[in-house]
């Protein structure tokens, strides 16, 4: 599969696909997260652990078509076609990447 196909076999519900939210409201969410901290290091090890938390992309989608080039870390992006909705999904080989990856 190259960069410009993508896989609609993979199914979601509709939560997964359809939020109520905005990006907006999601950002915000995160900032508001993430502002809870004064500490640097308390902010990556809730990196850290929200990349714990996800999980691992399927390893048929762990392909070098799917590999982003130029990442120091290995970061892959699966595109999948749900409903007439393009959702992407994404993996890491390091853990606050990881948790960067769904942004």
């Amino acid at each position: 599969m190259n960069n410009n196909e993508y896989n609609d076999e993979k199914s979601f519900s509709s939560e997964e696909v359809k939020s109520s939210q905005s990006i907006n409201d999601l950002q915000n969410e995160v900032i508001e997260e993430f502002s809870a901290f004064t500490d640097w290091m308390d902010k990556y090890q809730m990196l850290i652990d929200l990349g714990n938390e996800l999980s691992p992309l399927d390893e048929r989608y762990k392909t070098e078509s799917n590999l982003i080039d130029g990442c120091q870390s290995r970061v892959w992006l699966q595109c999948d076609l749900h409903d007439g909705l393009l959702v992407f999904t994404a993996d890491s080989d390091a853990l606050i990447t990881k948790a960067l990856s769904p942004c």
